[in-house]
């Protein structure tokens, strides 16, 4: 089964959009905001869209919770707030050239300042490249101060962008529920968390959907409406990828015990003390026509040994019996041993019970 590896970006922060905002509204283009920032174009440019977008929303939201407000403060006859309506629009429609004229020089103005402050800074390097860091860091230091000072009232006029008729502010785009507001954008997750609980319930089910595959996995949790590595991603939230499958001997519940108390006794044993006077033997068995290759489990790490993520090994076929022995500075003899008749059988019981008498 091949692993699927999937990597996201950096994360882009509130302070580090402010100055993608400040950037664009200066009219550097979106290559020389990547040079500076280290974001690329395209994000840069969807940064200052979002930014734009999110500004409009917000001035309509406030504009109209101001009209209502209004509306019912009033309490004026329709016929009243129809005739001062058209007045208001009568008079805002004759300042509004005026009005667009005057944003002009002061963006104009702005722009100007910004960029003889930055050929300050590239004269200073001897016309080289400018450090992106540095100017960064002095773009942000300046987002940060507009952002103390928005809550402050102020006489000078702020720049501003014009952007499908609504003159936006710099302080409104850099304002921090419009660089990060609350409600995310974007696609919303392909499955819910309820959704990803009933995966992972399906997955330890029991042994046989340990080792579905994906395809499978996804008919048994009855999640057809979405991508197997949609399904594979979810799985890596919860901490559960697919390992080898560990094998052990198959024990009943009394030999589990005996072993156990067999090493716990023991467990406080050294090596070149008690250790050394016993010998240890062990026997392979090569099975004939036996399971070959690398099985795979879902699990976690703290899974390892789990029943159900463990394959059972049983002797099945024909198979060719190895016998060592090992012991503290001593290795014995290897062994490979044909099959034996039963009066061999016989003899190597009564050798054994001789020795062991001894």
């Amino acid at each position: 089964m091949a692993r699927s590896e999937f990597c996201r970006g950096p994360e882009i922060i509130p302070r580090r959009r402010a100055s993608i905002v400040t950037l664009a509204m200066l009219g550097l283009p979106f290559r020389k905001i990547e040079e500076i920032t280290g974001v690329k174009k395209s994000t840069a440019n969807d940064v200052f869209r979002n930014a734009i977008k999110n500004a409009t929303d917000k001035r309509a939201s406030s504009t109209w919770c101001s009209a209502m407000g209004a509306s019912s403060a009033l309490g004026a006859s329709s016929a009243d707030a129809s005739s001062a309506l058209d007045a208001s629009s009568a008079g805002a429609s004759s300042a509004e050239p005026e009005e667009r004229l005057r944003n002009a020089e002061e963006r104009a103005h702005d722009a100007k300042q910004w960029e003889q402050e930055w050929e300050e800074m590239k004269s200073k390097e001897g016309k080289k490249k400018v450090d992106s860091e540095e100017a960064l860091a002095r773009i942000e230091d300046g987002v940060q101060r507009l952002n103390l000072c928005e809550s402050k009232p102020t006489t000078q006029p702020n720049s501003e962008v014009l952007i499908s008729g609504a003159e936006l502010s710099l302080l409104e785009l850099i304002a921090a529920d419009v660089l990060d507001p609350k409600k995310r954008s974007g696609r919303p997750q392909a499955l819910t968390e309820k959704e990803k609980d009933h995966l992972v319930a399906t997955v330890k089910r029991n042994f046989k959907t340990r080792q579905m595959r994906l395809v499978d996995l996804c008919r048994e949790a009855g999640l057809n409406h979405v991508s197997d590595s949609t399904v594979l991603k979810a799985l890596h939230e919860r901490n559960i990828k697919a390992y080898r499958e560990e094998f052990k001997f198959i024990l009943s519940s009394e030999n589990k015990r005996i072993r156990l108390v067999y090493c716990q006794a023991r467990q406080h044993w050294n090596v070149d003390k008690e250790w050394a006077n016993c010998g240890f033997t062990d026997e392979m068995a090569i099975e004939v026509g036996g399971t070959f290759g690398v099985c795979l489990v879902w699990r976690d790490q703290s899974e390892q040994w789990q029943d159900d993520c463990v394959g059972a090994k049983k002797k099945q076929g024909p198979s060719v019996m190895c016998w060592g022995f090992i012991m503290w500075n001593y290795k014995g003899p290897f062994y490979v041993w044909d099959p034996e008749t039963k009066e061999e059988r016989e003899a190597a019981a009564i050798e054994i019970s001789k020795l062991n008498a001894a």
